[in-house]
């Protein structure tokens, strides 16, 4: 005989209990415990609902089976407690914490069906969302692996930069490696030779233009930064920027101060407070010859051998290097014994003016023409005055040609300063609030390692056209 029996639930510690059975009926208490408890009269199968307050009811013989679904209101802790036919129920969960205990033989049930498919179609109805936003979830972490590039693996350790070429003879790391000292960023500078010995991706290559070989530079890889490196003028780049992709290049090392890793000659910097230079005034008052220049190109855009033969022709010049007898200017350089390579501290220390005409007449273009003879405290002759303008050079430091209305005016400027110490020493106030300009000096690299770890992107569209136009007279 079938039975059945319905409590429906009259409170918040209510129960409703639906059972069917042969023989019996089921009967319990009800206590403030979680377990089930009592016996029932024969196999039979029950559907139990209860809330969050759990309540002991009958318990079912062992051969019984129960489907038992838990509201979202039922603590889901106190589901484990249930253990009623534990080795034939199945457990799903879903973001919603409902929690459904399943045993399948009570769904064919006739008087379940309703119930058993209602509960079916939640089931599976979570299941496709549950797969579904486990699938959207890892395509979001796959993408995300791709945007985060191998440098993820590196940054662990020092971002490594390459050094792809030489630096005309020698390594580039004598002009560079200097600029990661004292660097907030951590990155390590390499050779070309040396990449065999490192396992690690390589964030930079740093490319000299003018030892550049087309045919065998480092592939293009979205996530490294490829930099070109020239100190030389446009006129003097070397082929290789006509040839290489216009769009390879992500940035420079150069002497311009719009380059992304600037790189001068050198600099100007600021002493923390005036020093005694007694000393170099007494030396420089000893000095008693006029201009020196030491040259080694004899043909340049500047004309500058053609500047130095018309001031040569007015005033005494001595001149050392390849370029000797086409700029043969008078007797000064013959008279004036030195070795044949001199650079030299006899003929600084004797000497009061640098004739520092560069090659070339291009923007920021102030090389070591400038720097290094400043330094050795020898007054600097440039042939314009607007390059060395706002370009870190203490103001009344040098001499510009186009400063005056013709050769002969700056030649009577440079003989009477050879005769006026008081005037000629004017030239130096600078000395007591700047030190010595220094060079190569600079953040170049540091500033490229900054790059790295911030993982900034940059491009240049056409490096000729970026280089070149524009820059020169």
């Amino acid at each position: 005989m079938m039975l059945s029996e319905s409590l429906e639930r009259g409170g918040p510690t209510g129960l409703l209990l639906h059972a069917e059975g042969k023989n019996g009926r089921v009967a319990g208490t009800r206590s403030s415990h979680s377990t089930i408890n009592g016996t029932t009269g024969d196999t039979g199968e029950v559907t139990i609902f209860f809330n969050r307050l759990l309540r002991d009811i009958p318990s079912l013989r062992k051969n019984a089976t129960a489907t038992v679904v838990l509201p979202p209101y039922v603590d889901c802790k106190r589901c484990a407690d249930f253990p009623v036919s534990q080795n034939k129920v199945s457990a799903i969960c879903s973001m919603h914490r409902e929690y459904h205990f399943i045993s399948t033989p009570i769904l064919s049930k006739p008087m379940q069906n309703a119930n058993g498919l209602k509960t079916a179609a939640t089931i599976v109805l979570l299941i496709m969302v549950t797969t579904l936003l486990i699938i959207l979830y890892q395509g979001a972490q796959k993408k995300i692996a791709r945007q985060i590039n191998l440098q993820d693996v590196t940054l662990q350790t020092a971002p490594l930069i390459v050094a792809w070429t030489n630096y005309f003879s020698t390594s580039l790391k004598i002009p560079l490696l200097a600029t990661l000292n004292d660097c907030a960023y951590r990155c390590e500078f390499i050779d070309r030779e040396e990449l065999e010995q490192h396992s690690s991706y390589v964030s930079a290559y740093v490319i000299h233009g003018r030892d550049m070989n087309v045919s065998d530079l480092p592939s293009l890889h979205s996530s490294s930064i490829h930099v070109l490196m020239l100190m030389e003028s446009p006129y003097h780049t070397g082929g290789g920027i006509y040839e290489v992709p216009r769009n390879y290049f992500n940035a420079t090392i150069t002497y311009r101060r719009d380059s992304r890793y600037f790189h001068p000659y050198g600099h100007f910097a600021l002493r923390s407070g005036e020093e005694d230079v007694s000393d170099i005034i007494t030396k420089e008052q000893r000095k008693t010859r006029g201009s020196l220049i030491f040259v080694s190109n004899c043909n340049t855009p500047s004309k500058r051998e053609k500047l130095v033969r018309e001031l040569g022709k007015l005033t005494s010049i001595t001149v050392r290097g390849n370029c000797e007898s086409q700029l043969a200017v008078g007797n000064e350089m013959r008279s004036f014994s030195c070795k044949e390579d001199c650079d030299d501290d006899s003929l600084i220390a004797t000497h009061r003016f640098y004739i520092s005409f560069e090659n070339s007449v291009c923007n920021d273009y102030i090389t070591e023409k400038f720097f290094m003879r400043a330094s050795q405290i020898l007054i600097p002759i440039v042939a314009v005055r607007r390059v060395y303008e706002d370009a870190g050079i203490p103001n009344g430091s040098f001499i510009a040609l186009d400063d005056f209305g013709s050769m002969k005016e700056l030649a009577d400027h440079l003989t009477d300063l050879r005769q006026n110490d008081t005037k000629y020493l004017e030239y130096f106030e600078w000395i007591t609030r700047y030190r010595k300009p220094t060079a190569h000096i600079g953040d170049a690299l540091c500033k490229l390692c900054e790059d790295i770890h911030s993982r900034s992107r940059f491009h240049i569209n056409d490096i000729v056209t970026y280089y070149k136009d524009g820059q020169c007279e």
